[in-house]
């Protein structure tokens, strides 16, 4: 015969219960953490275009460059010529600058595919 007396009743689950219920709250408030900080991070957006948007107000925008379309402006030259110095010396000299084909991805792709061994 089968003792009722050892049958769980609803105290033996009041430790389970108390566990679920811990786990909720921390998910809670970890779910309020983050939606809190993403309102921050919305609003210092909103300041930022704010204040670019008046900075913009302000700076008449320049004409675009006269010439080939795919000429660079003399002033980015200007930037990567002296990025490229300051990373690797002044023995370099930048000879020319052009875009870069999209025959590198396609490769890039060919090398990728070409790494899978077939069965």
């Amino acid at each position: 015969m089968e003792n009722i007396a050892t049958t769980p009743g609803f105290t033996d689950a009041i430790p389970y219960l108390s566990g679920f219920l811990f786990v909720m709250l921390v998910l809670t408030v970890l779910w309020l953490v983050v939606t809190a900080i993403g309102f921050w991070f919305c609003s210092q957006k909103k300041k930022n275009t704010a204040a670019l948007s008046a900075t913009e107000k302000l700076v008449p925008t320049p004409a675009p460059p006269a010439g080939h379309p795919d000429q660079l402006p003399e002033e980015h030259l200007v930037a990567i010529t002296a990025a490229v110095t300051l990373m690797l010396g002044s023995q370099y000299r930048l000879v020319s600058i052009r875009n870069a084909s999209a025959n590198w991805g396609r490769e890039g792709r060919r090398q990728h595919l070409h790494s899978h061994s077939f069965r």
